[in-house]
């Protein structure tokens, strides 16, 4: 499980991992399996904690069209939620 400890050290810029923070926080074993990294569905959302922590958001939300953001932010956060342009 992802521990909101974990999720604060997600910020805009980068954020180093330590190493003993890394085998902490890494899947035992990192393989593929029913189209999740790691053993399970929490292995791949504490890899992607891990990545985003590492990449920051900046970096991340440069993989994909503002457009399609700004669909998954309204489809997390509902209709009501103003995210600008």
């Amino acid at each position: 499980m992802v521990k909101k400890k974990d999720l604060e050290k997600i910020g805009l810029e980068p954020q180093p991992l330590k190493f003993d923070d890394f085998v902490a926080r890494c899947p035992e074993k990192l393989e593929l399996r029913d189209g999740y990294m790691g053993q399970s569905k929490q292995d791949a959302k504490q890899l992607l904690a891990m990545s985003l922590q590492s990449f920051g958001l900046v970096e991340a939300v440069k993989l994909v069209p503002k457009e399609l953001w700004l669909s998954a932010i309204k489809q997390a956060y509902g209709d009501t939620l103003d995210v600008g342009n």
